[in-house]
C-alpha cells in the first residue's frame, strides 16, 4: 500500500484459508479472500464482495513445473486440455456469475 491516508490497520499474518473464518466471525471491516476459498465457503465473488480485480489483472492461476518437465508431453496435454474450448465453456457454464473467468 502505498498510502493510508484513513490509518487503516491490516493484518497480513492470517493464513489465506481462515480468511473465510475471520470474514464469519466479524473480525475485520474488510477481509481480502482468494476467490477459490470464497467458492468453497458458498460466497459468490460477484455478490458479496466489495471490490474484484478485473479481467484484466496480473494475477492469474499458473502451472508450475520444473525445467526438466517444461516440454513433458504430460505437461503439454494438461495445458492443452485447460486451454481448450471444452474448458472455457464448462467454466462459464458452471460459474455464470463469473467468479472464475476461463483464460482466453
Amino acid at each position: 500500500m502505498r498510502r493510508n491516508p484513513k490509518t487503516s490497520k491490516l493484518k497480513t499474518e492470517i493464513a489465506p484459508e481462515l480468511l473465510v473464518s475471520t470474514y464469519e466471525a466479524n473480525e475485520g471491516d474488510a477481509v481480502i479472500i482468494n476467490s477459490n476459498f470464497a467458492i468453497d465457503a458458498k460466497l459468490s465473488p460477484v455478490k458479496d464482495s466489495i471490490a474484484l480485480e478485473d479481467q484484466s489483472s496480473p494475477y492469474a492461476n499458473l502451472i508450475a513445473v520444473k525445467p526438466s518437465e517444461k516440454d513433458s508431453a504430460k505437461i503439454k496435454a494438461l495445458i492443452k486440455v485447460l486451454q481448450s474450448d471444452e474448458i472455457r465453456k464448462f467454466i462459464s457454464e458452471k460459474y455464470t456469475d463469473g467468479s472464475v473467468v476461463p483464460a482466453k
